[in-house]
């Protein structure tokens, strides 16, 4: 958190309690905008609804992975978790708007027909499945004439046909859709993460190394850009960063120059995005790249020891993560309230990669579907909190 973050001295807290009940044949997202240009102020509300129906889907995604898991008393992974925290509003089809002017405010509505998005996406899983099957056995043809080149090739571009699949998959489960069968693949991200170390046969030395692997492998499945955009990566799913978070980002930036070609093209700007996971001795680095008009180009997955990490002297988890996590007198899980209320929350700067300068306002927006009492509890990087 910025060091700014710590002084604000003025927070204004709106608060918009909205009866809003949605059909369940209707997904809306909200979002709201105060600038004075009304292109602007539309084109800021707008994004604001769509990443508010964005967090709607992934609240969704994760409660029917959730049950699913129990049910089969097991536990959601990380993977899962990781495909779910990246599902984002530039990526949902089928969205209709509704713009209206309120005083000073411009508000967006994102609307979403769950039937025709179902039959949309599921259509969608079918056809990347159908591909993804036929390419598979292409591969194993290729290996067999120990054409290895163009089998790598193809490989990446599984790789990325995979990671949409599974994308389109879990936003087809939001939805309600339940052929789940149909459209689920066979192959495993195992496989095709075994038979591409085959055939690079790079060995992970150095959290370097790995860097340098997972560059080579998104670079090997992007198209020539303009620009490159890389965000720190994210601890798990958390939502929070770290100094290994930085440091990927820099050593990410520096190496996948090696690779990508940069050029002055018309080619969208491409974003990386990115987060890591601990599962037992092993760390997981997870990478995708996409346009910023939300079409994935890229995806990959590079495994190194745990041990590496720490040898590096990085730290890789969040401060006062854990603390946070288990502060039971703020986050009380006999507190929690299920049933129809829906509760939004957003900032004047939107919901995703905040930064308020020292002395800068912040507003936080609140929306529920109901009446309600609201409370914040801010939390400062140092542990302390307020009130």
């Amino acid at each position: 958190m910025p060091k700014g973050m710590a002084k604000l001295s003025v927070i204004i807290f709106w608060c918009f309690s909205v009866l809003m009940g949605q059909s369940q044949d209707l997904l809306v997202g909200v979002g709201y905008s105060e600038l004075k240009n009304p292109f602007e102020a539309e084109k800021e509300a707008k994004k604001m609804a769509m990443g508010d129906l964005a967090s709607q889907i992934q609240a969704q995604v994760r409660t029917e992975f959730e049950n699913l898991t129990v049910e089969n008393k097991g536990t959601i992974d990380g993977y899962t978790r990781s495909k779910i925290k990246v599902i984002s509003d530039l990526q949902i089809d089928g969205v209709q708007f509704k713009v209206e002017r309120k005083g000073r405010v411009t508000e967006a509505r994102a609307l979403l027909n769950k039937i025709e998005a179902r039959q949309n996406y599921f259509n969608k899983c079918q056809l990347a499945l159908n591909d993804l099957q036929k390419r598979w056995q292409f591969i194993q043809q290729l290996l067999k004439k120990k054409q290895q080149t163009e089998a790598l090739k193809q490989l990446l571009e599984a790789s990325k046909i995979f990671a949409q699949l599974e994308q389109d998959l879990m936003i087809y489960v939001a939805l309600g859709g339940q052929k789940l069968d149909a459209i689920r693949p066979n192959l495993t991200h195992a496989e095709l993460d075994q038979t591409i170390n085959q055939l690079t046969n790079k060995e992970i030395h150095t959290v370097f190394d790995a860097v340098n692997l997972l560059s080579f492998r998104l670079s090997q499945q992007v198209p020539v850009a303009r620009q490159i955009k890389i965000y720190p990566f994210e601890y798990e799913d958390s939502g929070f960063g770290s100094p290994f978070s930085e440091y990927l980002r820099q050593e990410m930036t520096t190496r996948i120059k090696d690779y990508v070609k940069t050029a002055a093209t018309n080619q969208l700007l491409l974003l990386v995005l990115g987060n890591y996971w601990i599962s037992g001795k092993k760390m997981i680095l997870l990478a995708q790249a996409q346009t910023n008009d939300g079409q994935l180009v890229g995806s990959a997955r590079v495994e190194l020891p745990l041990e590496i990490v720490t040898q590096s002297g990085v730290p890789f988890k969040p401060d006062n993560f854990e603390q946070i996590q288990n502060d039971n007198a703020y986050f009380d899980p006999t507190k929690l309230v299920y049933g129809d209320l829906k509760f939004t929350a957003w900032t004047n700067k939107g919901s995703y990669d905040l930064l308020f300068k020292e002395g800068e306002k912040l507003k936080i927006f609140v929306r529920v579907a109901e009446p309600a009492y609201v409370r914040c509890i801010y939390h400062l990087a140092n542990g302390m909190r307020t009130p």
